[in-house]
Protein backbone atom coordinates (compact mmCIF):
# COMPACT_ATOMS: atom_id res chain seq x y z
CA UNK A 1 0.00 0.00 0.00
CA UNK A 2 1.41 3.35 -0.80
CA UNK A 3 0.58 5.29 2.22
CA UNK A 4 1.94 9.28 0.70
CA UNK A 5 -0.70 8.52 -2.25
CA UNK A 6 -3.02 7.62 0.17
CA UNK A 7 -2.67 10.91 1.75
CA UNK A 8 -2.61 12.65 -0.87
CA UNK A 9 -6.15 11.89 -1.06
CA UNK A 10 -7.86 15.85 -0.91
CA UNK A 11 -10.53 15.41 1.44
CA UNK A 12 -10.82 14.30 5.15
CA UNK A 13 -14.66 13.75 4.92
CA UNK A 14 -15.99 10.96 3.06
CA UNK A 15 -19.41 8.94 1.35
CA UNK A 16 -20.81 5.43 2.42
CA UNK A 17 -24.01 4.97 0.90
CA UNK A 18 -25.76 8.09 0.48
CA UNK A 19 -24.95 9.58 3.76
CA UNK A 20 -21.40 11.85 4.29
CA UNK A 21 -19.03 10.77 7.06
CA UNK A 22 -16.91 13.47 9.03
CA UNK A 23 -14.06 12.45 11.00
CA UNK A 24 -13.07 14.41 13.48
CA UNK A 25 -9.87 12.45 15.03
CA UNK A 26 -7.59 9.61 14.76
CA UNK A 27 -7.59 9.83 18.75
CA UNK A 28 -9.72 7.23 20.88
CA UNK A 29 -10.38 6.13 24.19
CA UNK A 30 -10.80 2.43 23.87
CA UNK A 31 -10.36 -0.03 20.67
CA UNK A 32 -11.61 1.98 17.91
CA UNK A 33 -14.21 1.51 15.79
CA UNK A 34 -12.47 -0.48 13.38
CA UNK A 35 -10.41 -2.32 15.85
CA UNK A 36 -13.36 -3.51 17.06
CA UNK A 37 -14.31 -4.98 13.33
CA UNK A 38 -11.16 -8.04 13.55
CA UNK A 39 -7.71 -7.88 12.18
CA UNK A 40 -9.24 -8.65 8.69
CA UNK A 41 -11.60 -5.63 8.52
CA UNK A 42 -10.86 -3.66 5.26
CA UNK A 43 -12.27 -0.11 3.92
CA UNK A 44 -13.00 0.99 0.35
CA UNK A 45 -9.32 2.87 -0.15
CA UNK A 46 -11.29 6.46 -0.39
CA UNK A 47 -12.53 5.88 3.37
CA UNK A 48 -8.54 4.70 4.26
CA UNK A 49 -7.67 7.68 2.36
CA UNK A 50 -9.44 10.09 4.22
CA UNK A 51 -8.94 8.42 7.48
CA UNK A 52 -5.34 8.84 6.87
CA UNK A 53 -5.54 12.51 6.05
CA UNK A 54 -6.99 13.05 9.56
CA UNK A 55 -4.06 11.50 10.92
CA UNK A 56 -1.54 13.65 8.42
CA UNK A 57 -3.16 16.79 10.08
CA UNK A 58 -3.20 15.89 13.49
CA UNK A 59 0.18 14.73 13.54
CA UNK A 60 1.25 18.21 11.77
CA UNK A 61 -0.80 19.81 14.29
CA UNK A 62 1.65 18.83 17.04
CA UNK A 63 4.51 20.55 15.42
CA UNK A 64 2.30 23.75 15.33
CA UNK A 65 2.08 24.41 11.25
CA UNK A 66 -0.82 26.95 10.39
CA UNK A 67 -3.26 26.32 8.12
CA UNK A 68 -1.53 28.39 5.54
CA UNK A 69 1.58 26.33 5.79
CA UNK A 70 -0.78 23.11 5.66
CA UNK A 71 -2.10 24.02 2.70
CA UNK A 72 1.07 25.42 1.14
CA UNK A 73 3.07 22.15 1.20
CA UNK A 74 -0.17 20.22 0.67
CA UNK A 75 1.18 16.46 -0.61
CA UNK A 76 -1.24 17.30 -3.75
CA UNK A 77 0.63 20.15 -5.20
CA UNK A 78 3.53 17.95 -6.01
CA UNK A 79 2.48 14.29 -6.66
CA UNK A 80 3.57 12.94 -9.84
CA UNK A 81 1.19 11.73 -12.95
CA UNK A 82 1.37 8.18 -11.40
CA UNK A 83 0.18 9.55 -7.96
CA UNK A 84 -2.34 11.59 -9.66
CA UNK A 85 -4.15 8.40 -11.30
CA UNK A 86 -3.96 6.47 -8.46
CA UNK A 87 -5.60 9.16 -6.35
CA UNK A 88 -8.30 9.62 -8.50
CA UNK A 89 -8.77 5.81 -8.69
CA UNK A 90 -9.27 6.16 -5.02
CA UNK A 91 -12.57 7.93 -5.59
CA UNK A 92 -14.30 5.67 -8.31
CA UNK A 93 -17.35 3.63 -7.76
CA UNK A 94 -15.71 0.39 -7.98
CA UNK A 95 -13.02 0.32 -5.21
CA UNK A 96 -11.38 -1.89 -3.74
CA UNK A 97 -10.76 -2.49 -0.11
CA UNK A 98 -7.73 -2.44 1.95
CA UNK A 99 -6.69 -2.23 5.85
CA UNK A 100 -6.27 0.62 7.68
CA UNK A 101 -2.88 1.29 8.87
CA UNK A 102 -2.21 0.56 13.00
CA UNK A 103 -1.74 3.53 14.46
CA UNK A 104 0.88 5.27 16.24
CA UNK A 105 -1.18 7.16 18.76
CA UNK A 106 -1.95 5.82 22.50
CA UNK A 107 -5.38 5.92 24.22
CA UNK A 108 -6.00 9.58 25.56
CA UNK A 109 -8.70 9.66 28.61
CA UNK A 110 -12.51 9.97 28.15
CA UNK A 111 -12.85 13.00 28.35
CA UNK A 112 -12.49 15.98 25.68
CA UNK A 113 -9.35 16.94 24.34
CA UNK A 114 -7.83 20.08 25.47
CA UNK A 115 -7.79 23.41 23.22
CA UNK A 116 -10.24 21.45 20.68
CA UNK A 117 -11.11 24.70 18.74
CA UNK A 118 -7.58 24.86 18.08
CA UNK A 119 -7.15 21.30 16.31
CA UNK A 120 -6.53 20.08 13.14
CA UNK A 121 -9.10 19.12 10.97
CA UNK A 122 -10.29 22.87 11.82
CA UNK A 123 -13.98 23.52 11.91
CA UNK A 124 -13.55 25.91 8.80
CA UNK A 125 -11.59 23.00 6.90
CA UNK A 126 -14.34 20.51 7.11
CA UNK A 127 -17.06 22.81 6.60
CA UNK A 128 -15.54 23.67 3.48
CA UNK A 129 -15.48 19.84 1.99
CA UNK A 130 -19.39 19.42 3.48
CA UNK A 131 -20.54 22.92 1.55
CA UNK A 132 -18.92 21.58 -1.78
CA UNK A 133 -20.32 18.43 -1.18
CA UNK A 134 -24.11 20.03 -0.25
CA UNK A 135 -24.18 21.69 -3.51
CA UNK A 136 -23.89 18.93 -5.29
CA UNK A 137 -26.68 17.50 -7.66
CA UNK A 138 -27.48 14.58 -5.06
CA UNK A 139 -26.60 16.25 -1.71
CA UNK A 140 -25.91 13.66 1.39
CA UNK A 141 -29.16 12.63 2.15
CA UNK A 142 -27.64 12.69 6.48
CA UNK A 143 -24.42 13.65 8.13
CA UNK A 144 -22.71 11.27 10.37
CA UNK A 145 -19.50 12.02 12.86
CA UNK A 146 -17.35 8.91 12.73
CA UNK A 147 -14.28 7.64 11.73
CA UNK A 148 -11.28 5.75 12.56
CA UNK A 149 -11.12 8.10 16.42
CA UNK A 150 -14.38 9.13 19.04
CA UNK A 151 -15.58 12.29 17.90
CA UNK A 152 -16.78 13.25 21.29
CA UNK A 153 -13.22 13.53 21.85
CA UNK A 154 -13.72 16.86 19.61
CA UNK A 155 -17.14 17.96 21.56
CA UNK A 156 -16.79 21.88 20.67
CA UNK A 157 -15.77 21.17 17.24
CA UNK A 158 -19.02 18.57 16.82
CA UNK A 159 -21.19 21.20 18.67
CA UNK A 160 -20.04 24.05 16.01
CA UNK A 161 -20.40 21.96 13.05
CA UNK A 162 -23.54 20.39 13.32
CA UNK A 163 -25.10 23.91 14.45
CA UNK A 164 -23.69 25.22 11.34
CA UNK A 165 -24.89 22.10 9.31
CA UNK A 166 -28.23 22.11 10.77
CA UNK A 167 -29.12 26.06 10.79
CA UNK A 168 -27.61 27.72 8.38
CA UNK A 169 -28.88 27.43 4.77
CA UNK A 170 -25.77 28.35 3.26
CA UNK A 171 -24.11 25.18 4.01
CA UNK A 172 -27.31 22.50 3.81
CA UNK A 173 -30.54 23.54 2.04
CA UNK A 174 -33.39 21.19 2.87
CA UNK A 175 -34.01 18.64 5.89
CA UNK A 176 -30.42 17.24 7.22
CA UNK A 177 -30.70 14.27 10.03
CA UNK A 178 -27.05 14.29 11.94
CA UNK A 179 -25.71 11.32 13.90
CA UNK A 180 -22.97 10.57 16.18
CA UNK A 181 -21.36 7.08 16.31
CA UNK A 182 -19.96 6.75 19.32
CA UNK A 183 -18.92 5.00 22.43
CA UNK A 184 -20.75 6.54 24.83
CA UNK A 185 -17.78 7.06 27.28
CA UNK A 186 -17.05 10.47 26.63
CA UNK A 187 -20.26 11.50 27.30
CA UNK A 188 -21.10 9.04 30.09
CA UNK A 189 -17.91 10.27 32.50
CA UNK A 190 -18.90 14.02 32.12
CA UNK A 191 -20.21 13.14 35.40
CA UNK A 192 -23.62 15.58 36.35
CA UNK A 193 -22.68 17.44 32.94
CA UNK A 194 -23.28 14.56 31.02
CA UNK A 195 -27.20 15.02 30.61
CA UNK A 196 -27.07 18.59 30.29
CA UNK A 197 -24.09 17.65 27.50
CA UNK A 198 -26.53 15.73 25.74
CA UNK A 199 -29.54 18.54 25.52
CA UNK A 200 -26.84 21.01 24.12
CA UNK A 201 -26.31 18.13 21.56
CA UNK A 202 -29.96 18.16 20.84
CA UNK A 203 -30.05 21.70 20.60
CA UNK A 204 -27.22 22.16 18.32
CA UNK A 205 -28.98 19.35 15.44
CA UNK A 206 -27.81 16.45 16.45
CA UNK A 207 -30.92 13.86 15.45
CA UNK A 208 -29.53 10.21 16.50
CA UNK A 209 -26.81 8.46 18.28
CA UNK A 210 -25.18 5.27 17.65
CA UNK A 211 -24.00 3.77 20.67
CA UNK A 212 -21.39 0.77 21.17
CA UNK A 213 -23.09 -1.18 23.83
CA UNK A 214 -21.39 -4.22 22.55
CA UNK A 215 -22.77 -6.71 25.53
CA UNK A 216 -24.82 -7.05 28.04
CA UNK A 217 -21.63 -8.42 30.34
CA UNK A 218 -20.00 -5.49 32.44
CA UNK A 219 -16.45 -7.71 32.13
CA UNK A 220 -16.83 -8.60 28.26
CA UNK A 221 -17.20 -4.85 27.66
CA UNK A 222 -14.13 -4.27 29.25
CA UNK A 223 -12.34 -7.43 27.07
CA UNK A 224 -13.77 -5.87 23.61
CA UNK A 225 -13.75 -2.16 23.99
CA UNK A 226 -10.00 -2.12 26.49
CA UNK A 227 -11.15 1.42 27.58
CA UNK A 228 -8.20 3.76 28.74
CA UNK A 229 -7.24 3.47 32.28
CA UNK A 230 -4.84 4.56 34.61
CA UNK A 231 -3.26 1.70 36.29
CA UNK A 232 -0.78 1.43 39.35
CA UNK A 233 3.19 0.96 38.87
CA UNK A 234 2.63 -3.26 38.81
CA UNK A 235 0.25 -3.18 36.13
CA UNK A 236 -1.99 -5.51 37.79
CA UNK A 237 -4.94 -3.95 39.19
CA UNK A 238 -7.29 -1.38 37.46
CA UNK A 239 -9.08 1.73 38.34
CA UNK A 240 -12.71 1.86 39.11
CA UNK A 241 -13.13 3.68 36.50
CA UNK A 242 -12.35 0.89 34.11
CA UNK A 243 -14.92 -1.34 35.80
CA UNK A 244 -17.77 0.69 35.52
CA UNK A 245 -17.42 1.73 32.46
CA UNK A 246 -20.13 -0.36 30.88
CA UNK A 247 -22.64 0.64 33.55
CA UNK A 248 -21.76 4.30 32.65
CA UNK A 249 -22.82 3.73 29.09
CA UNK A 250 -26.01 1.90 29.93
CA UNK A 251 -26.85 5.27 31.94
CA UNK A 252 -25.84 7.06 29.12
CA UNK A 253 -28.61 5.32 26.22
CA UNK A 254 -31.37 5.73 28.80
CA UNK A 255 -30.62 9.82 29.35
CA UNK A 256 -29.86 9.82 25.65
CA UNK A 257 -33.51 8.15 24.92
CA UNK A 258 -35.16 10.77 27.67
CA UNK A 259 -33.83 13.54 25.65
CA UNK A 260 -35.03 12.78 22.92
CA UNK A 261 -32.51 11.07 20.32
CA UNK A 262 -33.01 8.32 18.57
CA UNK A 263 -30.46 6.04 19.29
CA UNK A 264 -29.31 3.15 18.03
CA UNK A 265 -27.06 0.49 20.08
CA UNK A 266 -24.58 -1.54 18.58
CA UNK A 267 -22.15 -4.42 18.37
CA UNK A 268 -19.86 -6.38 16.58
CA UNK A 269 -21.18 -10.28 16.23
CA UNK A 270 -18.39 -12.65 18.01
CA UNK A 271 -18.65 -15.87 19.01
CA UNK A 272 -18.31 -14.75 22.59
CA UNK A 273 -20.91 -12.48 22.88
CA UNK A 274 -24.45 -13.01 23.72
CA UNK A 275 -26.53 -11.31 20.99
CA UNK A 276 -29.87 -12.11 22.26
CA UNK A 277 -29.15 -10.81 25.90
CA UNK A 278 -27.55 -7.48 24.41
CA UNK A 279 -30.63 -6.86 22.63
CA UNK A 280 -32.65 -7.41 25.01
CA UNK A 281 -30.80 -4.94 27.73
CA UNK A 282 -30.68 -2.61 24.64
CA UNK A 283 -34.46 -3.05 24.64
CA UNK A 284 -34.82 -2.51 28.30
CA UNK A 285 -32.77 1.35 28.51
CA UNK A 286 -35.28 2.08 25.85
CA UNK A 287 -32.91 2.25 22.69
CA UNK A 288 -34.75 2.23 19.48
CA UNK A 289 -33.09 -0.50 17.55
CA UNK A 290 -29.69 -2.54 17.34
CA UNK A 291 -27.32 -2.89 15.22
CA UNK A 292 -24.76 -5.67 14.77
CA UNK A 293 -21.91 -5.59 12.69
CA UNK A 294 -19.81 -8.30 11.27
CA UNK A 295 -16.20 -9.35 12.40
CA UNK A 296 -13.19 -9.97 10.65
CA UNK A 297 -10.40 -12.56 12.02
Amino acid sequence: MNIKVLCAHQTCTYFLGKSLYIPLTSRSNCCTLPETRGPGFKLPRSVVASLLRVRDYETRNGNNIKTGDILANDRTTTESKEENEERQHISSSQEEKIKLPKNSYSRVPSSPLLNDEQLYPTSDMILSEVQQYCKAKEPPQSIVFAGEGEPTLRLQTLMKLSEKIKYNGMIYKGDCSIRIVTNGLVLANLGHQSRKILEQLKSKGVDGLSIALMTSCPGGYIDLMQPYTCRVEDKTMKMSGERDAHEKVCELIQNAVEIGFHVECTGVDRSSVDKKMAENLAKELGAHSFRWRPYFP
